[in-house]
């Protein structure tokens, strides 16, 4: 299957967090296709979220704001990738 992207994909909610962040990092250092879903950067945002913004696109992260339904994600990530989602929540 050439030319077909075959990595896994990962959906992130609350990637910009403390552990987000390293949770990030460690499914792009994984190989793993990445998205997190983040509130949107604002002229109020802290300067740290705006550098880790930065920081995970130059490192190929796709950064999904301004969405209010996690059900409008997650449907649109399996229209994309044409399966099922798994998902899991931190408490």
């Amino acid at each position: 299957m050439e030319g077909k992207n075959t990595k896994p994909k990962k959906l992130i909610f609350g990637g910009t967090g403390y552990l987000g962040k390293y949770m990030v990092k460690a499914s792009v250092s994984s190989g793993h296709n990445t998205f997190v879903y983040a509130r949107p950067v604002t002229q109020n945002s802290r300067p740290s979220k705006l550098e880790i913004h930065k920081e995970f696109q130059g490192i190929g992260v796709t950064i999904i704001e301004n969405l209010c339904d996690v059900g409008q994600v997650t449907s649109s990530q399996r229209m994309r990738s044409g399966r099922s989602l798994g998902h899991h929540l931190i408490n």
